[in-house]
């Protein structure tokens, strides 16, 4: 039990550390003027994919969850809940 426990607060953490390095290649585009070319759309999955392992995961948010992840296809969003809950 302990073993699960730390191993899931680990995954919280890398999450947060991928958003927070997200958001600063963002700003950086922002920055070089730069947020209306082909890399801010190539970004908008991995962008959804990392929000959606910080979303709360509950059957109450299942609509949430679809409207957010627009970008992804439903294998991806499967996939990416596999990766949380092995």
């Amino acid at each position: 039990m302990v073993r699960q426990r730390c191993r899931c607060e680990l995954a919280i953490s890398d999450d947060s550390v991928c958003r927070y390095n997200l958001s600063h290649l963002e700003q950086w585009l922002r920055d070089n003027r730069l947020q209306d070319t082909c890399v801010q759309e190539a970004l908008g999955p991995v962008i959804q994919a990392s929000q959606l392992l910080q979303a709360r995961k509950t059957d109450a948010d299942v609509d949430a969850i679809c409207d957010m992840c627009s970008q992804l296809t439903p294998p991806q969003v499967s996939s990416t809940f596999c990766s949380v809950f092995r």
